[in-house]
């Protein structure tokens, strides 16, 4: 990459609306995220600011080590303490703020872009970055306000690098360090920023090594900071990946990442990324050498998301994506200066990648919108249930129940005992004693449904296969529990909490992080032909015994 075009100081106009502009598209094509409830972790977030002051968001090993995950994440606390601290427990200020950082999200990649481009390719970099999948997550789920604030400061960590490298000012890469380490603090996704500042194309080598100095020395703060705050230098949540399943998980990483950009219409999705690929074709056909620093680029932007890597989704596409602009922009910039042929199809693929981009843009967001507007709907609703009502088949996941029903019980003081469940099993019992609601998807709210679903509890009672072929086995290590199902290969497994309150689809071998030595669960198997059985609960407890084993075999005749 090379500058292109005038200097940033002689078109501050050009720059200015172009930023504004941005600023205007994010809030067109998100704004009606401010009409969402809290959804996912959010409620989780408030609840651990509840009664907390600022300084133990950064310095309090009580707060970290207590926590369900192995993460240090004080700057994602710090911003929702200041949305919490200016509006209390409104969500539509947590939405604007959201809202706010991604407008500064797509500025700070326009800046970036604009160290060696001109206006106008800049702008359409920085706005595929905003039509990109990860946007449409990061407004719709302000739960990722971490990575949008990370990515900000991460930008202007480059922007600073760049400027310290080519007019050799020692302070501008002090000030560079500084926000990668706000950038690291905010999220452990930005900590190989600094491998990726090597590689930039600014300079010599040795130069960039030079300017790296302070960034090593901000690494080394993280470090200890972290180490200091969680105990370990490493860290995770979620699903659990065993040591024989490592070189699978690392090894089809990268594709989930891709894959986790291509949800909503096929057909958009395939005219953008090949609009990208086009570009980025031109880009290494006629600079070469930049392939072995673009691909190291994104091994690197990848490493984090190794440890959760059977949950790497759509957050961990963010640096990706903004690359593959970059190399997109890249290209077209190339393109351009080899011909008016060559200026023709840079034109034509901008306007097609920018066209495909939007439809796709548009799809993602329907998609994902049902999602987070049924959760927002439940969460809403639950509020005012009666003692005794349950609602039936939430969106809402299990652990953010339980953060709605602290909010409601003793946040904000209301009646306690509604409840919730995802599995019929949960009502082979006692009939409950309040009423049964159901989120209607055709009209967009919760509707009661007691008498169909007692119906439907008592076929499901009275029809699963209680003689079924089936088995478990469970392993505590290092924190996990593992388990290895069968004897199926086919149809569908699922770990039940609460005699179905909770229903969690899961592989027939797998894991998953605990905060608790001990659990009860029960294991549903649902085969291809439809018919279902369960297991009995078990009560398991990594103090009293590692592992367990059951099995149901077929009774012979």
């Amino acid at each position: 990459m090379t500058p292109d075009g005038p200097a940033p100081g002689r078109r501050f106009l050009p720059d200015l609306l172009v930023a504004a502009a941005l600023f205007g598209a994010v809030w067109a094509l998100y704004g009606p995220v401010q009409r969402l409830w809290w959804t996912f972790d959010d409620l989780f977030l408030l609840h651990v600011l509840h009664g907390r002051s600022p300084w133990e968001f950064f310095f309090s090993p009580g707060l970290w080590r207590g926590l369900p995950f192995r993460m240090f994440l004080p700057e994602l606390l710090a911003s929702y303490g200041l949305d919490r601290a200016i509006a209390g427990a409104q969500p539509r200020a947590f939405y604007v703020h959201e809202l706010l950082a991604c407008g500064a999200a797509a500025v700070a990649l326009f800046a970036v872009l604009r160290r060696w481009f001109g206006t106008e390719l800049s702008g359409a970099g920085a706005l595929l970055f905003v039509l990109g999948a990860p946007f449409v997550t990061w407004t719709q789920q302000i739960m990722h306000r971490h990575y949008v604030e990370g990515f900000v400061f991460a930008a202007v960590s480059v922007w600073l690098f760049v400027g310290a490298v080519r007019r050799g000012r020692p302070g501008a890469a002090i000030a560079s360090a500084a926000f990668y380490l706000l950038a690291m603090l905010s999220k452990e996704v930005y900590i190989p920023l600094g491998g990726m500042l090597a590689l930039l194309p600014e300079g010599s080598a040795r130069a960039r090594f030079r300017r790296l100095l302070p960034h090593a020395a901000a690494a080394a703060v993280y470090f200890a900071w972290r180490y200091a705050m969680i105990g370990t230098l490493l860290g995770g949540y979620g699903w659990a990946i065993r040591p024989e399943e490592l070189p699978e998980a690392v090894g089809t990483l990268p594709g989930r990442v891709v894959a986790s950009l291509l949800p909503g219409s096929r057909g958009w999705n395939v005219v953008l990324f090949a609009a990208i690929t086009l570009g980025a074709a031109a880009h290494f056909r006629l600079a070469p050498r930049a392939l072995a620093a673009i691909l190291g680029s994104a091994v690197l932007m990848i490493l984090p998301a190794v440890p959760v890597s059977r949950a790497a989704g759509v957050r961990f596409a963010a640096m990706p994506w903004a690359l593959a602009a970059a190399v997109f922009v890249s290209g077209c910039s190339r393109l351009r200066e080899t011909s008016a042929r060559g200026r023709i199809a840079a034109l034509l693929l901008v306007g097609i990648a920018a066209a495909s981009a939007f439809g796709a843009n548009r799809a993602r967001w329907s998609l994902q919108w049902r999602e987070v507007w049924q959760m927002s709907a439940e969460g809403r609703f639950f509020l005012s249930m009666a003692p005794g009502d349950l609602l039936r088949a939430p969106r809402v996941p299990p652990a953010a129940r339980e953060e709605t029903r602290w909010f409601k019980e003793e946040y904000l003081r209301r009646p306690a005992d509604a409840g919730w469940f995802e599995d019929d099993f949960y009502l082979c019992g006692e009939r409950p004693p309040g009423r049964i609601f159901e989120y209607d998807g055709g009209e967009g709210r919760l509707r009661d449904v007691t008498s169909g679903a007692l119906a439907r509890a008592r076929a499901r009672c009275d029809g699963w296969k209680r003689n079924a072929p089936l088995r478990a086995t469970f392993a505590f290590s290092r924190g996990a529990l593992l388990w290895d199902l069968g004897p199926y290969t086919a149809g569908t497994y699922a770990i039940l909490r609460g005699r179905g309150a909770d229903a969690t689809p899961v592989g027939r071998v797998g894991g998953y992080r605990l905060s608790t030595p001990a659990i009860s669960l029960m294991v549903r198997y649902e085969s291809a032909a439809g018919w279902v059985t369960y297991s009995p609960e078990f009560s398991l407890d990594s103090r009293v015994a590692d592992s367990i084993s059951w099995e149901r075999r077929l009774a012979s005749r």
